[in-house]
């Protein structure tokens, strides 16, 4: 699926089957922020994380990569997968 920054990315549709995630998610909504790297990862792999890190710091204003556009990226692949797309 293709990402409205720009970043394409690849994720199973399985991912939202997968209990990691929803043991991530939980903890998550426990206000355990620390884990967004985990699920990142564990959603798209550690290269395709490295990869989407690296693709907002280049199309970013202040060459950051910011809390909010990762923000957005992870919705987005959640909203993808609901609707099906890979």
């Amino acid at each position: 699926m293709k990402l409205t920054n720009g970043f394409e990315v690849e994720v199973d549709e399985k991912a939202l089957d997968d209990w990691e995630v929803m043991e991530i998610v939980c903890e998550l909504d426990g206000e355990k922020y620390m884990r967004l790297p985990d699920l990142f990862i564990t959603l798209l792999g550690n290269e395709q994380y490295q990869a989407l890190k690296k693709h907002l710091k280049e199309h970013s204003e202040s060459g950051r990569c910011t809390t909010t556009d990762m923000s957005a990226a992870l919705a987005e692949i959640f909203d993808g997968l609901k609707a099906g797309k890979k």
